[in-house]
C-alpha cells in the first residue's frame, strides 16, 4: 500500500510539470502525504505491538523457569540473577514482582526461624545450667537443700 502513495506522489509531480496550475494538486499532495504518514505510523504501531508481545512472552517464559527454581534456600540475589535478562523490559511486571515477593517471604521466614532457633538454644542452655546447678546441690547437700535452692531460684524469677 505504501508503494501506491509513493507512486501517486510521483505521478502528481509529473502532472504538475505538464499542468502547473492543476486545480486540485495541492489538496491531492496533502492527501498523499497524509496517506504516507498514516501508513508509516501504522507500521510503527504494529512493530511496537509485536515487540511488546515478544517482551511479554520472554517475561512469562523466564518467570516460569525462575518459579521452578524456588526452594527454601533461594535468596533474593539468586532470584535477581534468574530474572536479570527480562527485568529490563518491565521491572514492575506483575509476575516479576510476585516472584520477588515470594522469595522475599522465604528469606524473611528463614530469618525468623533462625532467630527462633537461637532463642530456643539459648533457653535450652539456660535450663541446662539451672539443672546442672540443681544436680550439684543435690549431690552435695541432698534433696532437702535442693528443694530450698529451687524455691529460692524460682521465687527470684517471679518477683
Amino acid at each position: 500500500m505504501q508503494g501506491r502513495y509513493e507512486s501517486s506522489r510521483g505521478e502528481l509531480v509529473k502532472i504538475k510539470e505538464f499542468v502547473p496550475e492543476y486545480l486540485d494538486s495541492e489538496s491531492l499532495a496533502k492527501l498523499i502525504e497524509q496517506g504516507i504518514y498514516i501508513q508509516q505510523e501504522t507500521i510503527r504501531v504494529e512493530r511496537l505491538e509485536k515487540e511488546k508481545v515478544e517482551r511479554e512472552q520472554k517475561i512469562n517464559e523466564r518467570a516460569a523457569a525462575c518459579e521452578k527454581k524456588i526452594n527454601s534456600n533461594m535468596t533474593t540475589e539468586m532470584m535477581d540473577e534468574c530474572l536479570a535478562d527480562v527485568v529490563q523490559f518491565d521491572p514492575n511486571h506483575s509476575k516479576i514482582l510476585a516472584l520477588k515477593a515470594r522469595v522475599e517471604q522465604i528469606v524473611t521466614d528463614q530469618a525468623i526461624k533462625q532467630t527462633q532457633r537461637g532463642e530456643y538454644l539459648a533457653r535450652v542452655a539456660q535450663l541446662r545450667a539451672i539443672f546442672a546447678k540443681a544436680e550439684k546441690v543435690y549431690n552435695t547437700d541432698g534433696p532437702c537443700r535442693t528443694e530450698k535452692a529451687n524455691d529460692a531460684h524460682f521465687s527470684r524469677r517471679h518477683h
